[in-house]
């Protein structure tokens, strides 16, 4: 297995790469280490098709009492 490791800033949520120019105080220095499997690639990748809104409408249900106190909880509720 092979590796290859990216020095760079993270900043909210972002990796820059050492050398892009970045105005900011606070930066923390982050090493990312990308490792590739020694296998060959066979070249067919599996791709998901986009995820679509409203694709499980009507699959799921809920009870009409699902916001009800549970009788479990009613000591610890009062």
């Amino acid at each position: 297995m092979q590796a290859q490791v990216y020095e760079g800033y993270y900043e909210n949520g972002k990796f820059h790469p050492v050398g892009c120019t970045m105005e900011t105080n606070k930066r923390r220095r982050a090493y990312i280490t990308v490792f590739e499997d020694d296998m060959p690639n066979s070249g067919t990748a599996s791709v998901r098709p986009p995820f679509k809104f409203g694709s499980m409408k009507g699959r799921v249900r809920m009870s009409d009492d699902f916001d009800a106190p549970l009788d479990d909880f009613k000591e610890y509720a009062e």
